[in-house]
């Protein structure tokens, strides 16, 4: 067997090469094991935007080694729930957004493009309840004593329970250290408080053309006004299941644009639901939201000591 190591900004990868009897080279393709080669990535200072480093378009091809695995080190946490602020600003290199929730009748606001997608998304998803931007914050004592404070991009409540959401740009922001470390961390203290942590990557909702269409349809028709008569006339045809839109579009408006522009409003309102990643037509399947009780993302607070 012979070996060729190949060396490339500190990644070293051996590719073995199997000979048989007479010499000869395998056929067969060797299948190599590597770590992660984002891993090899050098620390970034804690001023650095992630946003502008480390754009790697061909992460979710990668598998990631778990021999390096960063592990939580805090000994002791606070949870609690925090407004979300504005954050528009000028004059400066930075997006910033902010606009009216249909869904919370909230002002919301954030600092980044993959953000505001993401909240376009809860706005729309019938298993959001509730929702809150930069609503949720976290600091916590490592154990080295040094003391570090967390604010995550978003915290909702959905059918399923408590969410919190960390929205970067692709996965590759995840695995740089030492964010990943202190990702790792609260991870684990969300979950002692049974909060789940979802990393989402922007570019997986932006490259969901069908989502995207979706969502900027139903972003302008949001608002769009629903007469009373008719949210209880949809209400009422859907009190004992689901059933197709075609069936009950008719309930909505005379025509047919109008009939899915209301549906779409009526979907971040939560009066009705039905797949966002599908084209809304006469055989889609909607339904009633369910809507269990959670509780209120604006009441959290929780001290932990591991």
């Amino acid at each position: 067997m012979s070996h060729h190591v190949h060396y490339q900004k500190g990644l070293a990868v051996t590719i073995p090469t199997e000979h048989n009897e007479a010499g000869e080279k395998s056929e067969e393709a060797p299948i190599l094991v590597l770590n992660d080669p984002l891993r090899t990535l050098p620390e970034l200072a804690v001023s650095s935007r992630y946003s502008r480093s480390h754009h790697h378009p061909h992460v979710p091809l990668l598998r990631p080694a778990n021999d390096d695995e960063t592990n939580p080190d805090w000994i002791e946490a606070t949870v609690t729930s925090r407004p979300n602020g504005q954050f528009v600003t000028y004059h400066q290199r930075k997006p910033t957004y902010s606009a009216l929730s249909a869904k919370t009748h909230r002002l919301v606001s954030c600092e980044s493009h993959w953000e505001r997608l993401h909240q376009m998304f809860l706005d729309h998803d019938p298993e959001c309840i509730d929702y809150e931007l930069q609503g949720l914050e976290i600091r916590y004592v490592d154990m080295k004593g040094r003391k570090h404070l967390f604010t995550l991009d978003a915290v909702a409540a959905r059918t399923d329970g408590l969410h919190a959401y960390e929205v970067k740009a692709t996965r590759s922001h995840f695995l740089v250290s030492p964010y990943n470390k202190g990702m790792s961390n609260v991870e684990d203290i969300l979950s002692r408080i049974d909060i789940k942590l979802n990393k989402v990557t922007g570019i997986s909702i932006a490259q969901n053309l069908r989502l995207m269409r979706n969502l900027s349809f139903g972003w302008m028709h949001c608002f769009d006004r629903v007469e009373p008569e008719q949210i209880e006339a949809i209400r009422s045809a859907l009190a004992n299941g689901s059933t197709r839109f075609g069936d009950v579009r008719h309930l909505l408006d005379d025509d047919r644009r109008g009939q899915e522009a209301k549906a779409h409003a009526l979907m971040t309102r939560r009066v009705i639901a039905f797949d966002l990643h599908s084209r809304l037509t006469d055989d889609s399947v909607v339904r009633l939201p369910r809507t269990p009780r959670q509780r209120d993302i604006r009441r959290i607070g929780a001290r932990i000591v591991r």
